[in-house]
Formats: structure tokens, C-alpha cells, sequence
């Protein structure tokens, strides 16, 4: 799946490289086949450097043919624009004052245009009263037509308003067909930079007669442009056959991912048929086991005739050998319940200290027997939030562990509490658990090495079907071991709200 994402962005990226190119090619196309007329035309650029020097070349055209020129420019390009006329040896300040040349402000005359609001649209009516300012149905007298450059489009365009800019364009070029202009607009190609944007530059285009490339193409004579317009179609060639290629893969690794989805299912499918047959054999094994302790225990009580030393050490071993097969199952049958998902959990509030005791009860005589030392603390006035049977269920099993691989030293229960969880600390000095191991004690059937194995009883689910049932409780078991020193378990469950 990894693959598959990774090659569907390549063919976006590689789209939206074609795209791209397809844009450059379309403006460089437009510039070499573009006849030089004064209409409503278009100067796309790369630098602000390169867009000061053409606007300014416009304004000192106009100037000289005696066109009165209007800059409709940010404060940053107006002020350089004066400066670049400045160093061409144009007298602005007088220009200005006889009307040759006027100066507004982009951002201030778009505010006065455009309607309320993050995404507004230019309003038509006042876009024709700002007009009446600044631009003359017709020219002072003795003068030809009027030059105007304007930003408010690229304005828009920069707050991610594109459906206002290329609104605006319209709005310019109905003035134009009133009004004896020659119009140029700029717009940064860092404006374009992904694949959406292919549609907005093409209707850009559309909505200009003269289209100017930026300064890398314009910069070259005719035969470097028509060479460049050949390697751009070359590349765009290039990469629609790239774009091809990877659109085959792309649908390869989803098909193969299909495949993929399906085997998965399968194998879910096989799991809960797994865990069925278990759940079933489970029910099935311990109807005949009970039958077997239960005979056991007539046959131990005598029932049946006296009972001899040697026969009732074998009765014992019998029923001690039936309680632990028993165990196993039940174990093996809770965790397929918990695969199948079919344990229900009857939330309660339950004092902690009661199921402390009712545990203590099973397991201390096992403690006692091995000479450990057993002690518990906190537990009293503890309530929590759980279900009082699997919460037994968890202690127990916690404490049975311990008890099985602690061979010296003492097994500690303590229980803390913050104000919205309960931990309950089972601490023992027993052999400990490796590092490397510690995340996987959780899974089921895992037991630590052949020498755990041989040391302990059961067949490693007791630990993974108790954080089941933590978890099913909104709670967590957790845990931390030093090899030689000891192990302890945490488990953490909802504190009942004081």
C-alpha cells in the first residue's frame, strides 16, 4: 500500500510537471505568434527587477508618444517604478503635474472595488465609478490613446481570490472597448506553481490579446526562442510518456493491493474460524474434564469403597493434573471469546480491596508454600470502575505469575490513585524479564525462552487475554522488569469519581 501511495504521488508530481510545461509552452507560443497591437496584454515575470524595467519601458513609451500613463502599482513596485523613470532621466515630478503620468495605489483603489468579505467579487458599479477617476473616455485633447498598468489582478490573485481576479480582467477589458486603452497586467509565475493552476493561466490567456513570457524566454532572440519551444514540446513528450508509464504502475500496485486486501481477508476469515473451532472444542473438552475431576472427588471421599495412601496420591495427582488442563482451556476459550469479540463486559463500581481478598484467598496458601512474603497496601476505600469478574480474573492471573517465578524474596500488591485512575502495583523479586522481551510478553502463546517454559506451566495467554479484559474496561496493563531483581505489573482502571 506503502508503493502504491508513493507511486500515485509520482504521477501527480509528474502531471503536475507537464502541466506546467504545457503552460510555459502555450505563453512561449503566444509570444513568437503575437502581433504587436495595443489591446489588453499580459506580463508574466519572475523577478521583480525584470517587471519594474518592462513596466517602466511601457510608461516611457507612452510618455514619449505623449499617451498619458497610469500605474495602478503596489506602494513597493509604484516607488521603484518612479525611480527607474528617475534614472532614465524623466522629469516624473513634472509629468505628474502636467498629467503625463499618474501613480495610485493598487491595494487601496481594490479595496474601494470589491465587495465584503474574505472572498468577495469586484462590484461592477464601483469598478465603473473608480474608472470614471482615473481613466477618461476619452483622452485630453491634443493627446492619443491612454496607457494604463495595473496589480489589483495579481493582487487578488496573491490572497488566492481567482475567481475575483479573472473577474476583474473581464471588467477591464469591457472598459477598454469604451475607452481608447492600451492595458498591461502582471502577474508572478510563482503564482502558478502546481498542477490546478494549469486551468486559471489558461484562462488568463484567454482574456488577454498580447501574452509576455517571462524574462528567461523574452530575454532570448528568435532563433533561441523557436529552439526553446522545441525542447519544451520534447519534454512535455517526455513526460506524458513518463506520466503514461507510471499510470501503468500505478495501476499494477493497485491491483496488486486489491490482491493484497482480498488474501487479508481470507486470513481474517480463517482466524475467526479458528477462534470458533476453539471457542466450540473449549465447550466441547470441559464437559468430559468435569466429569473427570467430579469422579476423582467420589472416588477420593470414598464412595465407591475405602481408599487406600497410594490410591489417594493418585486421586490428588488426577485432580490436580484435571484442574490445570481445565485452566488451560478456559484460558484458550476466553481468549477466543476476546478474538471473536464476544466477551461481555458489565461495568461496575467495585471496592478494590474486596477483589484484593477474594484473590488472597486462592493465592496466598501457594505464596505461603514457597516461603515468600507477601504484603498489600492502599487498597482500602479504592473504588473503580470495572467489571468485578475479569477484574478478579486480571489480579489473579498477576498473582499466580508472580508467584510462579519468584523463587525467593517477597510479592507486593500496592495500589495508588490520581484523581481519575486507579493503579494497582504488583511487585515481586522474581527472576525478571530481558529487555528485548518485554514487548512481546503480551502477545499470545509467547512464553520468554525454553528454560521459562520448562520452569512454568500454561501456554503464554494468560498475560495477553488480561490486557484484553483492561483494555475492554477502559483501562491499561503495563509493565516493567529488571533480569535478577524482579517484575512489576501495573494495571490501571478508572477511579470512581469521589
Amino acid at each position: 500500500m506503502a508503493g502504491a501511495r508513493g507511486v500515485m504521488l509520482q504521477v501527480s508530481n509528474a502531471q503536475s510537471d507537464l502541466n506546467r510545461l504545457r503552460a510555459k509552452l502555450m505563453l512561449a507560443e503566444a509570444a513568437v505568434s503575437a502581433k504587436d497591437r495595443r489591446d489588453h496584454a499580459v506580463q508574466f515575470y519572475e523577478d521583480d527587477a525584470f517587471l519594474v524595467n518592462m513596466i517602466a519601458q511601457f510608461a516611457a513609451n507612452g510618455i514619449a508618444l505623449g499617451e498619458p500613463v497610469i500605474l495602478i502599482a503596489t506602494r513597493a513596485h509604484g516607488d521603484a517604478l518612479l525611480a527607474e523613470l528617475r534614472a532614465r532621466q524623466f522629469n516624473v515630478d513634472n509629468d505628474i503635474k502636467n498629467g503625463h503620468l499618474r501613480v495610485i495605489d493598487a491595494g487601496e483603489t481594490l479595496e474601494s472595488v470589491m465587495d465584503r468579505g474574505q472572498h468577495g467579487m469586484p462590484n461592477e458599479e464601483r469598478f465603473q465609478s473608480v474608472l470614471e477617476d482615473i481613466v477618461p473616455r476619452t483622452p485630453p485633447r491634443g493627446r492619443r490613446g491612454i496607457r494604463a498598468y495595473g496589480e489589483m489582478v495579481d493582487v487578488l490573485w496573491n490572497q488566492g481570490n481567482v475567481p475575483a481576479a479573472l473577474r476583474l480582467e473581464e471588467l477591464w477589458n469591457e472598459a477598454a472597448e469604451s475607452r481608447q486603452l492600451s492595458l498591461l497586467c502582471g502577474y508572478a509565475m510563482a503564482r502558478f506553481p502546481n498542477a490546478e493552476h494549469t486551468k486559471a493561466i489558461e484562462e488568463i490567456c484567454r482574456l488577454h490579446t498580447h501574452v509576455l513570457p517571462t524574462e528567461r524566454f523574452i530575454e532570448r532572440d528568435a532563433a533561441g526562442r523557436r529552439m526553446e519551444i522545441v525542447l519544451l514540446q520534447q519534454r512535455a513528450r517526455a513526460l506524458e510518456t513518463e506520466l503514461a508509464r507510471r499510470k501503468t504502475l500505478d495501476s499494477r500496485l493497485r491491483r496488486t493491493a486489491r490482491l493484497a486486501r482480498r488474501a487479508r481477508d481470507v486470513a481474517q476469515q480463517a482466524n475467526l474460524a479458528k477462534s470458533q473451532f476453539l471457542a466450540v472444542m473449549s465447550h466441547e473438552l470441559r464437559t468430559p474434564l468435569n466429569a473427570i475431576g467430579g469422579y476423582a472427588e467420589l472416588l477420593e471421599m470414598g464412595i465407591h469403597g475405602h481408599v487406600n495412601d497410594d490410591q489417594r496420591d493418585s486421586l490428588e495427582r488426577i485432580q490436580r493434573n484435571q484442574r490445570h488442563l481445565l485452566t488451560l482451556i478456559n484460558h484458550v476459550l476466553d481468549y477466543a471469546k476476546l478474538e471473536t469479540r464476544s466477551f461481555r463486559f458489565e461495568i461496575a463500581d467495585v471496592a478494590v480491596v474486596d477483589a484484593l481478598r477474594a484473590v488472597e484467598a486462592l493465592t496466598l496458601p501457594q505464596i505461603a508454600a514457597k516461603g515468600l512474603r507477601y504484603a498489600q497496601s492502599g487498597a482500602r476505600e479504592l473504588m473503580v470502575r470495572a467489571d468485578p469478574d475479569k477484574l478478579h480474573q486480571i489480579v489473579l492471573n498477576l498473582l499466580t505469575n508472580a508467584t510462579k517465578f519468584t523463587n525467593d524474596g517477597e510479592i507486593v500488591v500496592e495500589c495508588l490513585a490520581d484523581d481519575v485512575t486507579a493503579y494497582i502495583h504488583v511487585r515481586d523479586t522474581g527472576i525478571g524479564i530481558p529487555a528485548e522481551r518485554l514487548g512481546a510478553i503480551f502477545d499470545p502463546f509467547v512464553q520468554l525462552d525454553n528454560d521459562y517454559t520448562r520452569k512454568a506451566e500454561g501456554i503464554g495467554l494468560g498475560l495477553a487475554i488480561s490486557r484484553e479484559l483492561a483494555r475492554g474496561m477502559n483501562g491499561s496493563l503495563s509493565v516493567e522488569s529488571t533480569v535478577g531483581q524482579g517484575t512489576i505489573f501495573t494495571l490501571a482502571l478508572p477511579r470512581l469519581a469521589r
